[in-house]
């Protein structure tokens, strides 16, 4: 389950550096130092080098304060280093500023990178064991992306791995449920179908 989770979160993080890579949300006030701090944390993100870039999104945040891809692109960079509540602080950070943003500005070019953000963030509680919390964080997640069978997954597995800490069968009814929502939006996933099969099989069991 752990190397399941550690692709999971790559994948997350990926998607995230992508969407602010290919999506600028340039601040006009943003000064040429706030711009060269940024640019040199990308290049130590791209070359694995956390502790610098984090270094140079510290820089850039105290000079472009209000911009949210800076606080994702440091939980990011913590979520890699293992810092999680590091990860988490910034994450909020991101997802309180993209909020306002979507307030003042478009909100479609904010939405879709919010449900991202809260993704990771679910992905960060469910590396703590903390499901509670990563379960509200991917139903948040679906807010902007309803139809992701992805994230009906890892409501299930949440479920799963609160039902295994806290040995609370009732909750593999809510497991099977997410799993098979999941599969009515990817039926054609062999993934999705063996987590349906199994958790029938378990609960058919207890």
């Amino acid at each position: 389950m752990k190397k399941r989770f550690t692709n999971s979160l790559l994948v997350a993080m990926l998607v995230i550096f992508s969407f602010i890579s290919q999506n600028n949300f340039a601040n006009a006030n943003q000064s040429d130092d706030a711009d060269k701090f940024y640019s040199l944390g990308i290049s130590y993100v791209k070359a694995s080098e956390w502790k610098l870039a984090i270094e140079n999104f510290k820089k850039t945040s105290v000079l472009d304060p209000e911009n949210p891809k800076i606080y994702s692109l440091l939980a990011l960079c913590y979520t890699s280093t293992k810092e999680y509540d590091l990860a988490i602080e910034n994450f909020k950070l991101a997802i309180e500023k993209c909020n306002m943003k979507i307030l003042t500005l478009d909100p479609q070019d904010y939405k879709p990178f919010l449900g991202d953000v809260y993704e990771a963030l679910g992905l960060v509680y469910y590396e703590k064991k903390e499901n509670d919390l990563a379960i509200e964080s991917f139903k948040k997640a679906l807010e902007s992306k309803p139809d992701n069978a992805k994230l009906y997954v890892q409501i299930g597995d949440a479920y799963a791995q609160k039902t295994i800490i806290n040995h609370n069968r009732a909750d593999y009814k809510k497991v099977q449920k997410y799993y098979e929502k999941a599969l009515s939006l990817d039926p054609t996933n062999s993934g999705i179908q063996f987590k349906v099969k199994m958790i029938k099989i378990i609960i058919s069991r207890l």
